[in-house]
């Protein structure tokens, strides 16, 4: 087990709302927790990094090793000793130790190798739970087995317990998709963020192509994908299972959006990122309840006076409440980047394999 501990990382520049319930969680998380002040020594420290395709911190078959990639750790004169991983992922430290297991490290951001420029997050792992089935409001929820991760931005310091095979995990975002889907290519989106800065009903979607607004399938609607439109909406059925996106917290869950009557989900996650999910016609969770990835929130509808038909709208938003596209334009226009753990491949978990 690796138990994280968290150096002064800020998520903010301003004291919102935000940033008092991110504040909030951080002190209720049996996960991250104020590191001590005092400097652990190291000796032979080794580990692996490699590149966490589903979020869940853990090292699994099909996620590759990352080479070149600069790790630093602090040594008994409270300087960091810097290295890069090799062709199989592994680094090496040496130096001298006391008893204590625990030890600092953080990565060196400007020698992140080559091919991982895009990389912004580390994700830890501490352990497996499992969530047992429960009746809620007439709906019975699966047993579910997941992971507690915890998500950092890569430029923080972090502490780790050297008692263990070190294994980091690193990703390109924080987000994996909000429902179960096998492949990408059975993903229905019918309406975009919208991207396009031409005035009218001209959206560019993640592809780097424009399209024509529209409400499409349900014509002949035409209020769709428009400008100001703030999120993706995928296609699926009433009733499919709705997931959380990323660890969090639940910030705000009802009839809160200026969709008068959709019910919906918000959820606080790392450096302040706030996802949505709306229509959904039962929700599962309550204000201030913690969340796993890929964890039950509710069940997606067409709850709300503004949906043409069911499916699920998702949102991101950044602490500013600005609201950020999950996909990176692969025209790479404005050089926005994405919020998927892989780039642009919104993949949950297991189905990437």
């Amino acid at each position: 087990m690796i138990t994280v501990l968290v150096n002064d990382f800020n998520f903010f520049n301003t004291n919102s709302e935000i940033e008092k319930e991110l504040t909030n969680f951080m002190e209720r998380s049996d996960l991250v927790q104020k590191a001590e002040s005092t400097v652990v020594p190291i000796q032979n420290v080794s580990g692996s990094i490699f590149f966490d395709f589903n979020g869940n911190g853990v090292w699994d078959e099909k996620e590759p090793p990352l080479e070149n990639i600069g790790i630093c750790v602090l040594d008994t004169h409270q300087s960091w000793v810097c290295t890069q991983t090799d062709q199989t992922g592994e680094f090496k430290v040496n130096g001298t130790s006391d008893s204590r297991d625990v030890i600092s490290l953080k990565f060196e951001y400007s020698n992140l190798g080559k091919q991982a420029a895009g990389f912004r997050f580390i994700s830890i792992n501490s352990m497996q739970v499992k969530l047992e089935s429960y009746e809620y409001d007439g709906e019975t929820l699966p047993i579910q087995e997941l992971w507690d991760s915890n998500i950092l931005p890569i430029t923080s310091e972090f502490e780790i317990n050297n008692n263990e095979k070190i294994e980091i995990g690193i990703m390109q975002g924080i987000l994996t998709l909000p429902f179960e889907s096998k492949l990408n290519n059975e993903i229905e989106i019918y309406s975009y963020v919208d991207l396009d800065d031409r005035p009218g009903n001209y959206v560019r979607n993640y592809l780097g192509s424009t399209v024509l607004s529209a409400g499409f399938p349900f014509e002949p609607f035409t209020n769709g994908t428009g400008p100001a439109h703030e999120g993706i909406d995928y296609l699926i059925n009433s009733g499919t299972e709705i997931l959380a996106a990323a660890p969090g917290v639940v910030l705000r869950v009802g009839d809160f959006t200026n969709c008068s009557g959709a019910l919906s989900v918000e959820i606080l996650h790392a450096e302040g990122l706030v996802s949505l999910y709306t229509h959904f016609s039962n929700i599962f969770v309550v204000k201030d309840q913690k969340v796993y990835r890929g964890e039950i929130i509710g069940l997606s509808g067409n709850s709300g006076n503004c949906s043409l038909g069911p499916h699920l709208h998702f949102g991101l938003l950044s602490p500013e409440k600005q609201v950020i596209d999950p996909y990176r334009d692969e025209k790479n226009l404005d050089g926005s980047p994405g919020y998927w753990t892989v780039d642009n491949n919104p993949q949950f978990t297991d189905s990437y394999y």
